[in-house]
């Protein structure tokens, strides 16, 4: 959970209000056989989903973004099919709250047996990303990195490489999502410099389109995944964070 605020302030003199980031990580296996969490317009949407594959990436996306924003609500909806999670115009996943007020902004991701989801609470733009760590081909990194991306890989040590390389495809990943973008745009169109980084744990990262907008992030390892967050933040995150705790500071938005 990350404590930011949000710029505002609801009269004169008074502290800016505070937003709030939370994430989370789910398995295959947490997901419920039963799909009464569900809404009717998103059985709908499953309901267009033929492949066995498709459908459970779309449930398992949908499960954790459905938890993760029933932990930042301050007023629940009666049941989970109370939360709608819907794709908006652009693509992008948009929370429907039913009787709560405010709406989160959300980003979703899954890869594997992982699911991974991101709310704030105020609205602020969030993005996300869950990679397996696995090798990048210099093809790949030639197509989808920018210069300064893969010089970084091409002299990284042959034992971190794969991390190295699927940790920058993350955190431009995430920062598209922010930007609701998505890999519709050209990945080399944002330039990620990583910070702070703890080993092959843990780490901070900025993330730069080519406005010059500056978006801030964390990332971590969680097993054979790395996962990465980014929003507008003026300043940077936390040095240690875990997917398994709760570590919350406060940050101004830009």
């Amino acid at each position: 959970m990350i404590d930011v605020e949000d710029g505002t302030r609801e009269g004169a003199g008074r502290e800016p209000r505070p937003a709030r980031i939370h994430w989370l990580l789910c398995t295959r296996a947490q997901l419920p056989g039963e799909l009464d969490w569900l809404a009717p317009v998103e059985r709908a949407v499953l309901d267009t989903l033929r492949l066995p594959k498709r459908r459970g990436d779309w449930l398992l996306g949908r499960w954790t973004a459905k938890q993760v924003l029933a932990r930042c609500l301050a007023e629940l909806p009666t049941s989970l099919a109370g939360i709608r999670v819907l794709a908006a115009a652009d693509g992008a996943p948009e929370a429907h709250l039913v009787g709560a007020r405010g709406q989160p902004s959300l980003s979703i991701s899954h890869s594997g047996e992982l699911g991974f989801a991101v709310a704030a609470t105020t609205g602020i733009p969030v993005g996300c990303d869950v990679e397996r760590i696995e090798p990048r081909t210099p093809v790949f990194v030639r197509d989808y990195f920018t210069a300064a991306e893969a010089a970084l890989v091409q002299a990284a040590a042959p034992a971190s490489r794969d991390l190295l390389a699927t940790l920058l495809w993350s955190a431009t990943e995430s920062a598209l999502k922010v930007r609701r973008e998505g890999l519709r745009a050209d990945t080399r169109s944002v330039e990620v410099r990583l910070s702070a980084a703890d080993g092959s744990a843990r780490g901070r990262f900025t993330a730069t389109p080519s406005d010059g907008t500056v978006l801030r992030g964390c990332w971590w390892r969680s097993g054979e995944y790395v996962c990465t967050v980014a929003a507008p933040l003026a300043a940077d995150p936390p040095e240690w964070l875990a997917p398994d705790a709760s570590p919350a500071w406060t940050v101004p938005v830009v």
